[in-house]
């Protein structure tokens, strides 16, 4: 009896043992850094769509406050903002300062992101389009485009409130979205859309 505990006290673990508890440790490493690179970039898609969210909502208020019937120059295909002429205009020949506190970020076509965080407003020739070699990679590219009718391509809804008027007014959905160079618009862009009734 006493010679079997004295076996039992002396024998540790054996090779096959280590190994296995080795590789139980090695694979609960490897999920915890896979976990950390995944957050990681999560993270940063989550910031580069608040970017992209908030350059569209800026461009949103400004077409609440636009006379809708310039809706009517805005071209029925994705094209880049029009109003990149009047950031061209306020930034030549003086360039503003950075950041600038007085920056209206609803014109304008092509922004950049500084590595503190600060979007920037980029001079770039009005009609530029967002694949050309001259925009620099990571460029946002915000384009817009202007429909007749309703978004998905109808008519006014049905009801009593629309039948009187329906006749007299036609409804043009503005769009605009916003992507990044080098991004498939298709899937990568974040998309406004607004119906305005003239």
């Amino acid at each position: 009896m006493r010679g079997s505990s004295r076996t039992l006290a002396f024998r540790g673990f054996s090779l096959l043992e280590s190994m296995i508890a080795l590789m139980v440790v090695s694979v609960a490493l490897v999920g915890t850094v896979a976990g950390f690179v995944t957050v990681d970039s999560q993270l940063r898609e989550a910031q580069l769509r608040q970017v992209k969210t908030f350059l569209l909502d800026a461009k949103a208020q400004r077409m609440m406050l636009e006379k809708k019937i310039d809706l009517a120059s805005v071209p029925t295909i994705w094209t880049p903002d029009p109003t990149q002429t009047i950031v061209n205009g306020i930034n030549t020949p003086i360039m503003r300062p950075n950041p600038d506190p007085d920056i209206d970020f609803s014109v304008g076509a092509y922004f950049a992101m500084s590595p503190a965080g600060e979007v920037q407003q980029l001079n770039m020739p009005t009609g530029t389009l967002c694949t050309d070699a001259a925009v620099p990679a990571g460029t946002y590219c915000r384009e817009v485009r202007a429909t007749a009718g309703m978004p998905s391509g109808g008519a006014l809804p049905a009801g009593a409130s629309w039948t009187l008027i329906s006749p007299a007014v036609t409804p043009t959905t503005y769009w605009a979205r916003i992507y990044r160079k080098g991004e498939n618009p298709n899937q990568m862009a974040v998309l406004y859309q607004q119906v305005f009734v003239q």
